[in-house]
């Protein structure tokens, strides 16, 4: 019963948008809800995929993180800050993962995320209206954003990157599209029973990826987890098509007829008495027993005539059968 049960979880019902999504997963068997839907947190909010600024360089060169650049109000720290909110969107197939920005102030004097999305032929920014810094006409330069792709999130002194490039600034990334995820458990009656469980998950994303979305990679993720603790691959059981279940049907229908007695072939007028009784006469009670033998192996036998042999040929083209199947033998 727990297998079947656990063989039907799906989500039963959810209300979602792109950032907030509900979502009710059901029938658990007892006492398995609290586990499923930890394990489910834990890779949302851990193991999501997403994109993240991870460093800036600015031509002309910047010395050092705490300078300070003519024209720009913010120092380098605060637009580092800044770029750290900037919420990227891979809209392209494309192999890029820089973006070159020119400093161009807007009508506002303001360098914004919209900037960025103007000079990505890739990325979409998710939040546009993000101020990254003030500015005047006159500053004449430019800054290259690099950007990765990874899960959670990373500081600065785990990355491998360009650290002994004069101008280059690292930035903490963190590239998890999930912003929170609670859940919670509840009972149901499932068959008579009132103690299986479901789950009841809400899930808050940045809006690069949908909540579904989420959801989806995360259970994925955690059939790979476990594909990979198996030392063989998990497969889906094949679907059975119509062309299999007959095949199946058949086998079934033959094998029952190899196992009846020759007796009662006999006796339901299928098998004349002359066929049975000289067949008994050599051992042979079932027909499973004639099995890889030839007519001419039959007529060898005492009392088997071409009469029988026309009998017992008739009889097994009527059932569709043949003297050289390969059946597996009858268990004693």
């Amino acid at each position: 019963m727990v297998e079947q049960v656990t063989k039907n979880i799906k989500i039963v019902s959810s209300k979602t948008s792109d950032t907030r999504g509900l979502f009710t997963l059901a029938p658990l068997a007892p006492g398995m809800g609290f586990t499923v839907g930890n394990s489910i947190r834990r890779i949302l909010l851990a193991f999501s995929e997403g994109y993240a600024i991870t460093g800036v360089r600015f031509s002309p060169a910047v010395a050092h993180e705490f300078a300070s650049i003519e024209g720009v109000v913010e120092d380098m720290a605060q637009i580092i800050l800044n770029l750290k909110k900037i919420r990227l969107k891979k809209v392209k197939d494309m192999e890029e993962d820089k973006i070159v920005v020119p400093f161009k102030p807007n009508q506002d004097g303001t360098l914004t995320g919209a900037q960025l999305a103007e000079a990505s032929g890739a990325f979409d920014i998710l939040n546009p209206e993000q101020i990254i810094c003030h500015l005047d006409k006159k500053v004449d330069m430019k800054m290259e954003l690099i950007i990765a792709k990874n899960f959670g999130y990373v500081p600065v002194d785990e990355m491998k990157s360009e650290k002994q490039v004069f101008g280059f600034f690292e930035i903490d990334a963190m590239y998890s599209p999930v912003i929170n995820v609670n859940f919670t458990t509840e009972d149901m009656l499932v068959g008579g029973r009132t103690d299986y469980q479901k789950i009841l998950l809400d899930i808050e994303t940045n809006g690069t990826v949908t909540p579904k979305e989420a959801l989806d990679n995360a259970i994925k993720s955690l059939r790979d987890i476990y594909t990979n603790l198996s030392n063989e691959e998990i497969k889906d059981a094949p679907k059975q098509t119509e062309e299999t279940a007959a095949v199946e049907k058949d086998k079934l229908r033959i094998n029952k007829l190899l196992d009846t007695p020759l007796s009662k072939l006999n006796e339901s007028g299928e098998l004349s008495a002359r066929v049975v009784n000289s067949l008994h006469l050599e051992g042979i009670n079932y027909l499973r027993d004639i099995l890889g033998k030839s007519i001419n192996d039959l007529l060898a036998y005492e009392n088997f005539g071409k009469k029988c042999a026309q009998d017992i040929e008739a009889f097994l083209n009527k059932k569709k059968i043949s003297l050289d199947m390969k059946i597996v033998k009858r268990k004693q």
